[in-house]
């Protein structure tokens, strides 16, 4: 099992192509001690179109230090999904331990209304999850990339 220090798993992301420390963000935490997920806030302020054919990409601002044997999962908050129609295009995200890039959302409306969401939202939860698992038969490959990148190596 692995014990973090808040404030060690949780970075502002910084944008590499202009140096821009991206702090406009509230820092994902925790409302209760009972509390599984960190509450992720929105940076800016978005509006997530009704039925469109793509998802939209909405970047958060922050990054994550995940230790070797963890991953994260990400899941919509669900008064979001209800009161708003809308979900996570992959259901649930899934963040390795060895992505260290800006944590990204990829959302759906599936409602009849466009919607607007507000800077500071809490729109989803990331959950830290232990795993034990046997990596003797994992080539040492370097992760290049975020979404669909699994096969993409150094």
């Amino acid at each position: 099992m692995h014990t973090v220090n808040y404030r060690d798993f949780f970075n502002y992301f910084t944008d590499s192509d202009t140096n821009h420390l991206t702090q406009s963000c509230s820092f994902p935490r925790r409302q209760t001690t009972g509390s599984v997920g960190f509450d992720l806030y929105l940076p800016e302020g978005i509006i997530v179109d009704c039925l469109n054919s793509k998802p939209i990409v909405v970047p958060m601002g922050i990054s994550v230090n995940i230790p070797s044997g963890c991953y994260c999962e990400i899941h919509i908050r669900s008064s979001i999904a209800m009161t708003y129609n809308i979900c996570l295009a992959n259901s649930v995200g899934i963040i390795d331990s060895d992505y260290k890039g800006q944590i990204k959302l990829l959302l759906n409306n599936f409602g009849n209304n466009d919607v607007e969401l507000t800077r500071g939202e809490r729109i989803a939860q990331l959950i830290p999850i232990n795993f034990l698992i046997d990596d003797s038969h994992v080539d040492k490959n370097v992760r290049l990339g975020g979404f669909g990148s699994t096969n993409n190596f150094n």
